[in-house]
């Protein structure tokens, strides 16, 4: 995100202006303050924005930001890294979703009294002369239909 001009600039001044050249309509903001000191002096500071990123904080400051973003209803990411491992939490105000669709919903696929057009297609197709080839491309309600009549 930084080039060689960027060298004994501010990082966060540098890095911002690169993130704002990804998307224009993001609107990117810096400041050049330790994150746990703005958490403890002004709290407020968090609810201009949609989402914030914070990165290696310890667990204290992180439950504090947490508690902020959420009251704020501000979109909270925090991101640590161990070396070659890391950890990303993403962390939200609860959100409901109604599934209005039934889990227990079954296809009524006529097999006692299917149409007209669909008993004559069945009665069509004999499983037996068929090759194995063509069996594959027989619609599995047809092959339903015929183990059906065949139970009855």
């Amino acid at each position: 995100m930084v080039d060689e001009s960027s060298v004994g600039q501010s990082k966060a001044k540098c890095v911002c202006a690169f993130l704002q050249e990804l998307n224009d309509a993001v609107k990117a903001k810096f400041i050049e303050e330790y994150p746990v000191t703005l958490i403890e002096t002004n709290p407020s500071f968090f609810s201009q924005f949609t989402l914030v990123v914070a990165t290696q904080l310890m667990e204290d400051s992180m439950v504090k930001l947490d508690r902020i973003c959420r009251e704020a209803n501000v979109t909270l990411i925090f991101a640590r890294s161990y070396g070659l491992t890391g950890l990303v939490q993403i962390s939200i105000k609860e959100h409901s979703v109604v599934e209005s669709k039934p889990d227990h919903f079954l296809d009524d696929l006529r097999l006692n009294n299917p149409w007209p057009e669909l008993k004559s297609l069945a009665e069509s197709i004999d499983l037996d002369e068929q090759d194995p080839e063509a069996l594959k491309h027989t619609p599995y309600v047809v092959l339903l239909i015929k183990m059906a009549e065949q139970w009855v």
